[in-house]
């Protein structure tokens, strides 16, 4: 009896030993997330990458100096970390009997006449050139006059890398990833292929669409600029001319790990420079948001070959 009784405490023992093993087992199991498509992907938003969209006329006085203060601001804060897009939406009368004046206007896009409209229309508005807007929602107007004596570059540069420091820290719930490359159809003829992904890393609300903008470096034109005593055209080089805008579809992803898929072919001008072709994605809200719709997120990607 005695033997028996030590022979079920054992059994007992041996029983309750697994029991706890197989409860912490499942304990295990139960503490690990199980990978799926929402959860691996449940990342934080990312950072947004802001988008300045330069309205100007190519043959103003102020127009050189927001491009050099610009210029400035994303050499510091990194080509990847801004996107920059100049629209020239009118050709300008050519200037009377002036040698150096240069007719018609390289920099004009017929392309950038409807992003003119498109703000124009809006309570956030484009006063004149030149204006710069970040995001889609927030208009900075150029300030100062070269012909006054307290004008400074350094001012221009300081105002605009404040607003940068100010728009950058905003998130976003798409990452975009941007490439592409240049493809000769025939003899002196070329086009543009382009693929963006687009992953949502967030929950995304609202309609938005996906554009594509097409634009340009180093584009040689002539500027007036400030001698001291007149302005006069002198030879200048813009960047990010834009010479092509696409509204390539609306975005579909709203979830979470969700991606989309959106491509843009785009027939090249003889005219363009293919060395200095950039490709830019952004993505626009359709919900009008403070004045202006919201951009959400963008990218930009170097396209240039001989």
């Amino acid at each position: 009896m005695e033997e028996q009784s030590t022979m079920k405490q054992s059994n007992a023992m041996r029983i309750s030993f697994f029991m706890g093993v197989a409860v912490f087992v499942a304990a295990l199991f139960i503490s690990s997330p199980t990978p799926t498509a929402s959860s691996a992907s449940a990342m934080a938003p990312v950072p947004r990458i802001p988008l300045a969209e330069c309205f100007v006329s190519g043959r103003d006085a102020f127009s050189p100096h927001m491009i050099m203060a610009l210029r400035r601001v994303q050499q510091e804060a990194g080509q990847e970390h801004l996107v920059v897009l100049a629209y020239f939406a009118f050709e300008l009368p050519c200037p009377p009997d002036n040698p150096n004046a240069q007719c018609p206007n390289p920099l004009t896009s017929v392309d950038s006449r409807p992003r003119w409209d498109y703000y124009r229309a809006l309570p956030l508005g484009v006063q004149g050139f030149p204006t710069l807007i970040w995001n889609g929602t927030f208009m900075q107007p150029f300030f100062g006059d070269p012909r006054s004596p307290t004008f400074s570059d350094e001012n221009v540069f300081n105002s605009y890398r404040e607003t940068y420091r100010q728009v950058s820290r905003a998130t976003s719930p798409v990452q975009i990833a941007l490439n592409g490359g240049i493809v000769m159809e025939a003899a002196d003829r070329y086009r543009a292929d382009v693929q963006a992904v687009l992953t949502a890393t967030d929950r995304v609300r609202g309609r938005s669409t996906i554009l594509f903008a097409l634009y340009e470096d180093n584009v040689a034109a002539r500027a007036y600029t400030w001698t001291g005593s007149a302005f006069e055209l002198v030879p200048f080089e813009f960047d990010w001319v834009v010479r092509k805008v696409i509204n390539s579809e609306p975005l579909t992803i709203t979830q979470s790990g969700q991606q989309q898929m959106a491509t843009s072919s785009i027939p090249l001008d003889p005219a363009w420079n293919r060395e200095n072709l950039n490709i830019a994605v952004f993505v626009q809200g359709d919900v009008n948001r403070g004045g202006g719709f919201e951009v959400i997120q963008s990218a930009s990607y170097d396209l240039g070959m001989p």
